[in-house]
């Protein structure tokens, strides 16, 4: 009898078990490597797929030559997978670049920051040299390459945080950011914090022949200086299930501002309805019961699964208003609700967070990329554990890995 009960109890415990693993997220393997490791241990390859990565040649990234009166400059993320997009069932590929005549990722290098492109239209085989992106009218040229941005003056990039994405018309949408003029032409920076941005999208369509693509870009996106002292940076965006409307996830920052619990550390979303061309006001995003939640100013993706077709976001969220870029911990995926842009809390699941044993209260889970298999539908989370000395080359750090199963519905 007792023999009897206690199976019967078993078959539930696994029948629940089993609910969870196929209804819910779940890391299913993972591959961690704290700073104090160093690269002198191997870590465990981590199981990428093959169709998520481009085999494109690497541009130089020194004395790279330019149509300017300074000849040269520095060439950056020419290896960013995100940087890189294959037309499917074509063999149209592009590839974007940014380039600074300073160093990247420094307050002085992000103002000057320019987008480049090529495509390959037999598979890589060959590549033409690097053009810059210039939206298509009249009024825009090598100097004034996109709205509001003067070449010299003020600076435009992709956002090399998230992938570029096919809109169900065909066209190709690049997330970007920019650092706007004052009405003086100076850059604007109101609470002079390490850069101000906007956000917006480039739009790209092919050529007929795949051998060019023709440029476009949307409306740019702000947010009030009264709620984020560094504009709207790293847009990650994605198409709904309504053909031509998207949802814009920003990140911003309550850096430098003198109280900070009138601006508390917030994501941010955006609507469009026509292709990426115009957008809503942003809002900051909440739980589905309108709960606001703290979030650092650091990157983040949104993407849409290819299992389930559900939309996911991936990034920080912070158990206490947040200071600045700080705490980028811990690292969540959860289920975004289309019709509202926000997250569904039953959903979320930490990917990982701070081990007090190895980490310091400075360490960044963040600055990641993610993957879908196509086959199995599971998501790849690969980022560089970033601690105290942060400002080491990432290529010093461990790769650190999570696999991410969805649930099959």
């Amino acid at each position: 009898m007792k023999r009897g009960i206690l199976m019967s109890c078993l078959a539930i415990i696994m029948a629940c078990a089993s609910c969870v693993k196929k209804d819910s997220l779940k890391v299913i393997d993972k591959e961690i490597r704290y700073v104090k490791d160093g690269i002198t241990t191997v870590p465990r390859p981590a199981p990428i797929p093959v169709q998520s990565r481009l085999d494109i040649p690497a541009l130089p990234s020194t004395n790279f030559e330019v149509p300017y009166p300074w000849k040269t400059e520095n060439l950056s993320s020419s290896t960013n997978p995100n940087f890189a997009y294959k037309e499917p069932d074509k063999p149209w590929i592009v590839q974007l670049a940014i380039s600074s005549r300073y160093t990247f990722d420094t307050r002085e290098g992000a103002q000057d920051y320019k987008a480049w492109y090529r495509v390959s239209n037999d598979d890589g085989k060959t590549w033409p040299e690097l053009k810059p992106v210039i939206k298509q009218g009249q009024g825009f040229d090598l100097m004034k390459p996109v709205p509001g941005v003067v070449i010299g003056k003020n600076s435009f990039c992709p956002a090399g945080t998230s992938p570029i994405l096919r809109a169900s018309n065909g066209e190709i949408m690049v997330p970007f950011y920019s650092w706007p003029l004052d009405e003086k032409g100076e850059l604007y920076d109101p609470y002079k914090a390490n850069t101000y941005t906007v956000a917006g999208v480039l739009i790209g369509k092919w050529t007929t022949d795949g051998k060019d693509m023709l440029w476009d870009s949307s409306q740019t996106v702000d947010l009030d200086v009264k709620a984020a002292t560094r504009g709207a940076d790293e847009p990650t965006i994605i198409e709904l299930k309504k053909k031509g409307s998207f949802v814009m996830v920003i990140r911003g920052s309550n850096e430098r501002c003198p109280d900070k619990a009138k601006m508390p550390g917030r994501r941010w979303v955006a609507f469009s309805k026509d292709y990426c061309r115009t957008w809503t006001k942003p809002e900051p995003m909440t739980y589905t019961d309108g709960e606001l939640f703290y979030s650092p100013s650091s990157s983040s993706i949104i993407i849409r699964s290819v299992l389930n077709q559900k939309v996911y976001w991936i990034g920080n969220i912070s158990r206490t208003n947040t200071d600045g870029n700080s705490p980028r911990y811990p690292l969540i995926i959860g289920e975004v609700d289309e019709a509202k842009g926000a997250l569904i809390k039953g959903t979320i699941i930490s990917i990982d967070d701070i081990n007090p044993r190895y980490d310091s209260e400075k360490i960044q889970l963040s600055n990641f990329q993610a993957y879908q298999d196509p086959r199995t539908g599971n998501i790849l989370v690969v980022l560089c554990r970033l601690d105290f000395d942060w400002w080491l080359e990432t290529s010093k750090k461990p790769v650190n890995w999570y696999l991410i199963s969805v649930p099959v519905k």
